[in-house]
């Protein structure tokens, strides 16, 4: 009797001594309570499937970067680990693997053919249009990440779909069509360094790699919309995390992406002002920075913002006085201003310019973007301020008034530079001049 309930125990727990005590560790079955072990549903049960697969698996500790989608595939019984008691996240995953991967996970299991293993698994593939004939895959060796991407989409129904600009630094000569889909709809994200985006598309895919592609086709196909708001908000922050890491930021409460300190940082500098001849720089980012101090060079920023969204959030319904005051704020009382030939002072070119807002019955809505990284000294002591406004015009009496790119009623964004200059007898800079370094066009364009 003694021996038979011996057997019993043996077979039916799992224990883990932990603390010195004997714990009972939960079978996958009993974490989902004997329920079909949906996406849904594993992912509600993630913290006790993390915890079983780091007793299960002697490499996994819970914490590393794949652990979320590798987790929802423990436990949907879709990927196992080696006769070892390891996972191997490194290893190299074959082409077959991967199809039979993707498939069985949406709902398409086929049975092992008692020869070629993996064959009803491609025949199905190609059924569903997932495999082309001319894909010529080696379903033996390594999935290449960029057929990954591929492979996906197509599963997916999402149409190829080349960006605008090169998205990734090492795909010259590979067809990024599907891998610029893929990267639009966050499906993939590769690999970022100091700004630089990679794909590495002939690498071949890991096995932590392919949990996170097929997680992420997962919940992108339960709701596409949703999948995208959500992915935007994720991936922005962890990109600003490692631009802040990797001093391409310098304010954790900047709202430049990747791809706009990018472009921003490829406009020359010093360029010519509507009333000045060009000039060399004298103090660039870093030498800004150590002649002024962060504090200031923000405060520098917070002047150009503060500047250009009063000027340019405007309400002809609203605009009074108060208007002419605040811009006073951000210029040199004493600046003079010529209109028609005449010399006028900077406040009655503010009322002008208010009398022009109204009788064009202009609206616009505008936000100024940048950060301390963008400030720099140009060899007369301008300070020399760059970002990138967003916009909107939603009103106005002549299209005349619009520039060329520009529409109403569409968001719009255009690269800037806000040169500030000292006042004679103050420390503090004021609005001198802005430079348009690109012509307006459409949010995303």
């Amino acid at each position: 009797m003694k021996k038979k309930l011996v057997r019993i125990l043996v077979i039916g727990l799992i224990i883990t001594l932990i603390g010195g005590s004997l714990v009972y560790a939960k079978t996958l079955e009993e974490i989902l309570g004997g329920k079909e072990p949906t996406l849904e549903l594993v992912t509600e049960k993630k913290a006790e499937i993390v915890d079983y697969s780091k007793k299960t698996f002697k490499d996994i500790k819970g914490t590393e970067w794949f652990m979320d989608s590798a987790s929802k595939l423990i436990g949907m019984g879709a990927v196992n680990g080696y006769k070892d008691g390891t996972f191997k996240p490194g290893n190299p995953i074959t082409t077959a693997e991967f199809t039979k991967l993707l498939l069985a996970t949406f709902g398409y299991k086929q049975e092992l053919d008692s020869t070629v293993w993996y064959k009803n698994y491609v025949e199905k593939a190609k059924a569903l249009g997932v495999i082309e004939a001319n894909d010529n895959y080696s379903y033996t060796n390594g999935m290449k990440r960029k057929d990954m991407a591929k492979m996906i989409c197509k599963m997916l129904g999402i149409k190829p779909g080349k960006a605008a600009a090169q998205i990734f630094s090492d795909t010259y000569g590979v067809d990024t069509s599907y891998i610029d889909k893929a990267f639009s709809e966050y499906l993939i994200r590769g690999y970022l360094s100091k700004g630089v985006r990679t794909f590495k598309p002939l690498q071949t895919a890991t096995r932590a790699e392919v949990c996170e592609m097929i997680v992420r086709a997962l919940e992108y196909k339960k709701n596409p919309e949703q999948y995208r708001k959500e992915k935007n908000a994720f991936y922005l922050e962890q990109e600003k995390k490692q631009n802040l890491k990797d001093g391409l930021l310098l304010d954790s409460s900047s709202e430049l992406t990747t791809e706009d300190i990018v472009r921003l940082n490829k406009y020359i500098y010093n360029q010519q002002l509507s009333f000045k001849p060009p000039k060399s720089a004298f103090l660039n980012n870093k030498k800004t920075i150590e002649f002024f101090g962060i504090d200031k060079v923000k405060s520098f920023v917070a002047k150009a913002k503060g500047y250009e969204e009063t000027v340019a959030n405007l309400d002809y319904r609203t605009l009074n006085d108060s208007f002419v005051q605040n811009m006073l704020k951000y210029v040199n009382p004493k600046s003079t201003y010529t209109e028609k030939g005449k010399e006028i002072s900077a406040e009655e070119h503010y009322r002008n310019f208010m009398e022009i807002v109204k009788s064009a019955k202009y609206v616009q809505q505008t936000k100024f973007y940048s950060d301390p990284v963008m400030v720099y000294i140009t060899d007369d002591d301008s300070i020399r301020v760059r970002g990138m406004i967003k916009y909107i015009i939603t009103s106005l009496a002549d299209n005349k008034y619009l520039e060329d790119g520009e529409e109403l009623n569409k968001w719009l964004v255009r690269d800037i530079e806000i040169e500030l200059n000292k006042v004679a007898g103050s420390n503090e800079p004021t609005y001198t001049d802005i430079i348009f370094l690109s012509k307006p066009r459409a949010m995303g364009g």
